[in-house]
């Protein structure tokens, strides 16, 4: 063990369950299946593996439950005294936003009316200019600029209202296929339990399983 390593209640048993999982992992490692008592003999390694890690992990359980009890009342405590504040921002946040959304809805349609009375006036202008010429089609109105964002400084920090992009779904089977997803968990769970689903085939494997002696 180095000089840097800080030594830990738990530090003598992780070092013994380490030094045992090494000389199973070297005889496991080199293990020739030729005959079936090779196999048997493989079985049985492999039996005893499974319930080493089984004890191991129990053995990690119990050491870190009191680390894990302490975190958990650390970040009850933490989400306590927070959550005041993320309703603040929450409020703030929606405020803020559906402000500044109507305040660019408003200088949009501003705009547009502006445009309108433009149109009108150079229509107008166009009638007398040449008595008895008809005007085909109004001028195409000017494309409306595209939100930007805009900083406020304050005291406490600037704060900039950014647009961003989002979508309502209103018609699904416009989607394009690759924005599908497909849910292999479910899948299996159907193959497990005897099913088929269309398009998929049946793919066995063969995964050993050990249990104790009873």
């Amino acid at each position: 063990m180095s000089e840097t390593t800080t030594l830990q209640p738990y530090s003598a048993e992780v070092a013994e369950i380490a030094a045992r999982g090494a000389e199973l992992q070297s005889q496991a490692e080199a293990f020739v299946i030729a005959c079936d008592e090779d196999d048997l003999a493989a079985k049985t390694m492999l039996a005893e593996v499974r319930s080493m890690l089984k004890e191991a992990d129990a053995k990690r359980k119990q050491v870190k439950e009191p680390y894990l009890r302490a975190g958990k009342e650390i970040d009850a405590a933490f989400r306590t005294a927070a959550a005041p504040w993320q309703a603040a921002e929450s409020a703030l946040v929606g405020k803020t936003g559906a402000y500044h959304k109507a305040k660019v809805e408003a200088e949009q349609a501003a705009l547009r009316e502006r445009e309108r009375i433009e149109r009108s006036r150079q229509l107008a202008r166009n009638t007398v200019e040449a008595v008895g010429r008809l005007i085909d089609e109004e001028p195409e109105p000017s494309s409306l600029p595209a939100p930007v964002a805009s900083t406020t400084s304050t005291v406490a920090g600037a704060v900039t209202m950014v647009a961003v992009r989002g979508f309502q779904i209103v018609d699904p089977e416009q989607i394009p296929r690759e924005f599908w997803t497909i849910d292999r968990v479910k899948i299996g769970d159907v193959y497990r339990k005897g099913g088929d689903v269309p398009g998929c085939r049946e793919d066995i494997s063969y995964v050993p399983r050990t249990r104790r002696p009873s």
